[in-house]
């Protein structure tokens, strides 16, 4: 069965395989890098994972402060009862802190993501194309008494989420849709032409 999550970045004061560029708003992806060695103008990120799993005692969330700021907390029998509306278990992370060492582990630790997906968010978000929901692969592990469907988050050996994106469709910038747009006046007769005029006012009104 596969579910829709949420997919969030956040910075971090810790190592991280991932370094934004503030001044123009770019990821890179390479050797992890420790806070001592970002460099001015940089912020080490890390990628987040959201369900809306039912958050329990000992999970890792991703809660919001009053300013609508975002910080990782771990659930405990005191906090439990303060967990707001918009607060979102995490499954999966690029932080390493929060990872669980194998799929037999106890406990609540999250997942990891595969580099082909941290590699595909790095272009779409370079792109314009910001990634902000994905399809998660879950698993059938037992059927209530009142025919709810009891899921757990199905995994590869190494312990990486198993991640679906859509192929059948694509998010394009406003610079591709103008492209798109002239090379569709190219292609139309003289007849058709003045269809583009309206085409345009579309594109002004909805984009």
């Amino acid at each position: 069965m596969k579910k829709t999550a949420q997919v969030i970045i956040i910075p971090t004061e810790r190592a991280s395989v991932l370094i934004k560029n503030i001044s123009i708003n770019t990821l890179s992806f390479g050797k992890e890098i420790t806070k001592e060695f970002v460099r001015y103008g940089e912020e080490a990120q890390h990628l987040y994972i959201l369900s809306d799993e039912e958050i329990k005692e000992g999970d890792w969330i991703i809660a919001t402060d009053n300013n609508e700021g975002y910080f990782l907390h771990q659930v405990t029998p005191i906090s439990i009862d303060n967990i707001k509306v918009k607060d979102k278990k995490i499954i999966a992370t690029t932080n390493p802190e929060l990872h669980q060492q194998d799929i037999f582990a106890v406990g609540n630790e999250c997942c990891k993501l595969r580099q082909d997906f941290i590699e595909a968010y790095v272009k779409e978000y370079n792109a314009g194309n910001v990634i902000k929901e994905i399809m998660v692969e879950y698993q059938d592990i037992d059927v209530m008494e009142d025919g709810e469907e009891l899921l757990r988050l199905k995994l590869r050996p190494d312990n990486t989420i198993i991640i679906y994106q859509d192929k059948t469709s694509k998010t394009y910038s406003e610079s591709e849709v103008d492209n798109l747009l002239t090379k569709l006046h190219d292609d139309l007769s003289d007849t058709l032409a003045s269809e583009f005029i309206n085409l345009r006012k579309w594109k002004q009104d909805n984009l």
